[in-house]
């Protein structure tokens, strides 16, 4: 690979950082010289490691932030597809409406008729039912049998 090719491969890699972290962008003199470093007697160790700023910022952008970018797409769409199918699903959904209250209203704009105006009273020693309590409701009427019945 010739020096300029190796040189506008850095340029690409390190746009991402080059104006605001020079250092981090190797320079074409730096290229030139490390292309054959084994083969070069005078090779100077300090030099070539100014690579190092480079290597590493190229494993944070372009290694490392990708799969944090995917990884918090995939987190995000997780959770969304988790909410919407426990919210869709069938039983979920019985259970949200047995937990929400109804809306109740009352009025008191009910007008009774004189006939049904107060309901009879049940004494005590009218009821045959078998229960410990026993409540006459709206004229309820206990027989002596076990049936209830309950007149409008």
């Amino acid at each position: 690979m010739q020096a300029n090719t190796a040189f506008n491969l850095t340029e690409f890699l390190s746009l991402p950082w080059k104006s605001w972290l020079p250092i981090a962008h190797p320079s074409l003199e730096l290229v030139e010289s490390s292309r054959f470093f084994r083969m070069n007697p005078n090779n100077n160790a300090a030099l070539l490691g100014r690579w190092w700023p480079f290597i590493g910022m190229c494993i944070l952008v372009w290694g490392i932030g990708p799969r944090i970018i995917v990884a918090w797409i995939a987190r995000r769409r997780i959770g969304a597809t988790t909410r919407a199918a426990l919210l869709n699903h069938a039983e979920v959904t019985a259970l949200i409406s047995r937990l929400k209250k109804p809306n109740v209203t009352f009025e008191n704009n009910l007008t009774i008729p004189a006939e049904h105006s107060e309901p009879d009273i049940i004494g005590s020693e009218h009821v045959h039912a078998n229960a410990d309590a026993t409540i006459a409701w709206n004229g309820a009427d206990f027989t002596a049998t076990d049936t209830v019945h309950v007149g409008v």
